[in-house]
């Protein structure tokens, strides 16, 4: 396989305003010679030096200017560009690119780091992707089910309390509260590669070695994985509308119930 799109996106459930939890979110990357970032902004036009003192300090005053901070790495072996918002809130979201060009025997490291972070940020949901073109889709049903998982690659944060998950990913983290709504013992029988974490989560994998698979193995997975999930009502359900990709959510009214609750 060789992917195009290597990605980690989560909606963290702690602050990034306190010393701890940003110390140790930032320590994955600065502590780790071959993830140093070296350039960091609090908005997508600045690219300074990077300094974590720096970071620290600025974000620690809870300044509403550095509400937002990017991370930069553009040299080898391993390019990303990362970007987390630092206030907790239900809006609160983290999410880190790493190149195209990232060198196979990296791979395993990429979904390593997303545990690590999850880890740290506990997720309320997290969907980690590694993204290939290689496939190949002839039937008009199948093509519907490939554009639904296309928009489970992520999990955006103006639309996921509004809209509902659209699905799982190829690595995908629950936290508790999600956990509640499909009910544990049922996430935890998924026809998937499940494990419950330390931090009260639950991690599914739609295949055994998800650094280590096709597209066309992780497509049969996500079929039969959704297809289980979907019996708890959760899921919101994405209508496919033809070769211009038109489409329409229907939120689950259990998910409707949920962000109401909140």
């Amino acid at each position: 396989m060789k992917p195009n799109l290597f990605r980690i996106s989560m909606l963290p459930t702690i602050s990034l305003q306190e010393n701890t939890n940003l110390e140790q979110l930032l320590g994955l990357l600065d502590k780790n010679e071959k993830l140093i970032p070296n350039k960091w902004g609090n908005n997508e036009r600045i690219k300074v030096d990077y300094k974590r003192n720096e970071i620290l300090e600025k974000v620690l005053t809870k300044d509403i200017r550095f509400n937002e901070v990017f991370v930069y790495s553009n040299e080898k072996p391993i390019k990303y560009e990362g970007w987390f918002l630092t206030e907790k809130s239900y809006r609160a979201y983290l999410e880190f690119e790493f190149s195209k060009n990232m060198a196979p025997k990296y791979w395993k490291d990429f979904f390593y780091l997303s545990d690590n972070i999850a880890n740290i940020v506990k997720p309320r949901f997290g969907v980690i992707t590694m993204w290939s073109d290689e496939i190949k889709i002839d039937s008009y049903d199948s093509k519907a089910l490939f554009y639904n998982m296309l928009e489970s690659r992520s999990c955006s944060p103006g639309e996921f309390l509004p809209d509902g998950p659209l699905g799982v990913g190829l690595r995908t983290y629950f936290n508790e509260e999600i956990i509640n709504l499909f009910g544990r013992k049922f996430l935890l029988n998924a026809p998937a590669y499940v494990e419950e974490l330390e931090w009260g989560g639950i991690r599914i994998d739609l295949v055994k070695d998800p650094w280590n698979s096709e597209m066309e193995c992780m497509f049969e997975a996500w079929i039969k994985v959704m297809d289980y999930l979907k019996k708890a009502e959760v899921f919101s359900h994405y209508i496919f509308r033809g070769e211009d990709v038109m489409a329409k959510i229907v939120t689950s009214e259990k998910w409707k119930d949920f962000v109401n609750s909140l």
